[in-house]
C-alpha cells in the first residue's frame, strides 16, 4: 500500500471447504488486498489477547480500496507443532511466566517489561487490542514493568487519556494468587522488584479518563481483525477498548 493510504478488509467468513484453510469473501468497500499482503497475520481478539490464526497466502489483489474476489489464509493451527519445534519453543515457554497489557482506553505510548532475560526488554504500544509482552524470567531476578503516556494525546470530551490504574496479579506454585493495586500518575505506572520462584504474573495497565476511573471494562467477546489503519471517511482517531482480566463478566470490578 502506497504511503498516507489505509484500508480496512472486511468480509465473512465462510464455510471452511478446507481443514487448512481460511477463506474471507470481499463484500464491503475497501475490501482487497494489496501487493505485498503474503504472509499479513489474521488475527481474533480473544479475552483481550491478540491470536493469530491465519497468514495470508492466496488472494484477489486489486487498488487495495475496491472490493475484490477473496482471501485465503493458511490456517497456523494446522501446522502448530511444526512452527513451535521450528522456534524452538514450547507453550509454556512462548506465553512466559510474566505478562504485561494495557485496559481500557487505547492511548499513545508504551509499555516496558525486562527481566535478566537476555532478550528483554520487550516494548509495546498502548492503543492497540490485544498487545501483549511476555517472557520467561527466573526465580530471584529483577523484574522493570513501565506503562508510560506519551505527551501529546488526543483528548475526549472528558479529558485526555490517563492511567487511572495499575495491577499486579501473582499466582504462586502452590495455585494461590494474590492481586495487588501498584502506585502509578496520571502518566506513569512502574514496578520493579525480584520475581519470586515456580510463580507467573500479569501486569495490567488500566488506561482511562477522569469520568471512567475505577470503572474501566465491560468490553467482552471474541473481534476478528485484519487492519491497516484507520479508514478513509474516519477525520478522528477512532476510540480503541479493551477489557480488563480483573473484570467480572458483567463488567464490574471484583
Amino acid at each position: 500500500m502506497s504511503q498516507g493510504q489505509v484500508a480496512i478488509f472486511r468480509g465473512p467468513i465462510s464455510a471452511i471447504d478446507s481443514p487448512k484453510k481460511i477463506f474471507v469473501p470481499a463484500n464491503t468497500a475497501g475490501a482487497s488486498l494489496c501487493p505485498g499482503d503474503s504472509g499479513s497475520g489474521f488475527v481474533t481478539v480473544e479475552n483481550g489477547r491478540a491470536i493469530v490464526r491465519g497468514v495470508a497466502s492466496q488472494g484477489s489483489v486489486s487498488d487495495c480500496m475496491t472490493p475484490s474476489g477473496e482471501a485465503v489464509f493458511t490456517d497456523v493451527f494446522v501446522v502448530r507443532d511444526w512452527i513451535l519445534q521450528t522456534m524452538g519453543k514450547n507453550d509454556a515457554s512462548l506465553t512466559g511466566n510474566t505478562r504485561v497489557r494495557w485496559s481500557g482506553m487505547g492511548a499513545r505510548g508504551k509499555l516496558v517489561m525486562g527481566c535478566s532475560h537476555p532478550n528483554t526488554p520487550y516494548f509495546g504500544p498502548l492503543n492497540v487490542v490485544g498487545i501483549e509482552e511476555g517472557a520467561m524470567c527466573d526465580g530471584g531476578q529483577a523484574q522493570g514493568i513501565i506503562c508510560q503516556l506519551d505527551p501529546n494525546q488526543a483528548s475526549t470530551r472528558f479529558g485526555p487519556p490517563q492511567i487511572v490504574g495499575f495491577t499486579m496479579r501473582t499466582t504462586m506454585a502452590n495455585g494461590a494468587t494474590q492481586v495487588t493495586q501498584l502506585p502509578f500518575v496520571s502518566n506513569l505506572a512502574q514496578f520493579s522488584g525480584p520475581f519470586p520462584s515456580g510463580a507467573s504474573r500479569e501486569f495490567t495497565c488500566h488506561i482511562g479518563n477522569g469520568l471512567t476511573a475505577g470503572t474501566i471494562g465491560g468490553v467482552g467477546g471474541v473481534g476478528a481483525v485484519l487492519s491497516r489503519g484507520i479508514e478513509p471517511q474516519e477525520s478522528e482517531e477512532p476510540t480503541v477498548m479493551q477489557p480488563s482480566p480483573f473484570d467480572s463478566a458483567e463488567g464490574s470490578m471484583p
